[in-house]
């Protein structure tokens, strides 16, 4: 039994599923970074989206966000139906994320528990940030 390969992981601030019209969904403000102010700081709602490909049958999909001191920020796991020649996207909505430090946050993606992607993404101190001048 073939298992689905994980095409794509992202954050973004908000998503649109066009469920009524041909089940495709729109991104909206995709993340490769933040930045906060002061710590800890607070993302009121942040979702990750899974593009899987292929595979059979049911498995379950989770989503931690890690924090730089290696704590677990948050945490999200569902469940899909994977089909040979089909693909699924998996969404997980985080309310309220508490970001606690800057720095960088691993993003894990697990399928059935077993790791298949970490990437990270930067969370930076306003206050540390340089402008670059020409």
């Amino acid at each position: 039994m073939s298992e689905p390969t994980l095409v794509a992981s992202i954050l973004c601030e908000d998503i649109l599923p066009s469920s009524l019209i041909d089940g495709r969904i729109t991104l909206y403000r995709v993340l490769f970074d933040l930045t906060a102010g002061r710590f800890p700081a607070r993302a009121y709602r942040l979702f990750a989206v899974n593009l899987w490909r292929g595979g059979h049958g049911e498995y379950s999909g989770r989503v931690q966000i890690v924090t730089p001191s290696g704590q677990i920020a948050a945490q999200a796991e569902s469940a899909f139906h994977a089909r040979p020649e089909g693909h699924h996207a998996q969404i997980v909505r985080f309310d309220d994320l508490v970001l606690p430090e800057p720095g960088e946050y691993a993003v894990i993606t697990a399928r059935n528990g077993q790791i298949v992607q970490t990437y990270t993404i930067v969370v930076a101190d306003a206050g540390q940030t340089k402008i670059e001048e020409d």
